[in-house]
């Protein structure tokens, strides 16, 4: 920001020198610093924290449910007879030895 605005009012080969150079460290330093209280970063790790444990009851309740699920499809094919009864358990087998599986899907 202060660069464009400073190199509106000087002319292209214009050559800028700093006088005080000695303290342009300690100038950036200030000008990108902020303070933060002790008592601030706590209110931000107990919101990370319950964050967190949220993330985790959602990841842990959306597995539930897709397994619930495959269960459900599988027996409703089952019951219509799209899959036979014998081969159910080596489908799902198959299916759990897929590359995708319930924990990568919930995960995406």
């Amino acid at each position: 920001k202060i660069a464009g605005l400073i190199s509106r009012e000087l002319a292209r080969e214009s050559i800028v020198v700093f006088d005080e150079a000695h303290n342009i460290d300690n100038v950036c330093i200030e000008a990108l610093s902020v303070n933060l209280r002790h008592d601030a970063l706590n209110r931000c790790m107990g919101n990370i924290q319950r964050l967190s444990a949220r993330v985790r009851e959602i990841k842990e309740s959306d597995a539930e449910r897709l397994q619930n699920e495959y269960t459900r499809i599988l027996a409703a094919f089952s019951a219509r007879s799209l899959i036979p009864a014998d081969a159910q358990q080596s489908l799902s087998d198959r299916v759990l030895a897929a590359p995708v599986n319930a924990e990568d899907l919930g995960a995406e």
